[in-house]
């Protein structure tokens, strides 16, 4: 048993993700580029739904950086991807979705089409906070296609 453990820590230390999440600095280019990416794919949210999931993503991106424990990693961001560039956007995009709602007429609508926007961003934070494979570089690509 302790023979397995201690090999399970070496795979673990000799692992490629290994030396790049000790730095804090190579972290955070790690989710510039992965932002960088995003902004590549040439899409941009066209229905109130992918406008809400992005307000949502912006919001839950805000509280990551806003909650984060290293300033090296904060500072080493795109200025695309500070706390209050999150909530500029957070903002824009909840607007933006309001402004195109085909629901105008009935709120409990736009109340049930933001609360599965939200259930989706939640998702995608979760898979990032939780270092699911590709985790990251899902939520950076989604800040990216929702700059």
């Amino acid at each position: 048993m302790k023979m397995t453990l201690h090999l399970s820590a070496l795979l673990l230390l000799l692992s490629p993700q290994a030396g790049l999440a000790a730095s804090p600095s190579n972290d955070a280019s790690m989710h510039n580029a992965a932002f960088e990416a995003g902004t590549q794919w040439g899409v941009s949210p066209q229905t109130v739904n992918e406008r809400l999931i992005c307000a949502g993503v912006w919001d839950r991106w805000d509280y990551a950086v806003a909650s984060a424990a290293d300033p090296v990693f904060t500072k080493a961001l795109r200025r695309e991807l500070s706390s209050a560039h999150a909530k500029k956007r957070k903002i824009f995009w909840t607007r933006k979705a309001r402004r195109t709602d085909d629901a105008e007429d009935d709120p409990a609508l736009f109340k049930r089409d933001q609360a599965k926007a939200e259930e989706k961003a939640d998702d995608i934070y979760a898979a990032y906070i939780n270092n699911e494979q590709r985790g990251m570089e899902k939520f950076m690509e989604w800040l990216g296609i929702c700059k």
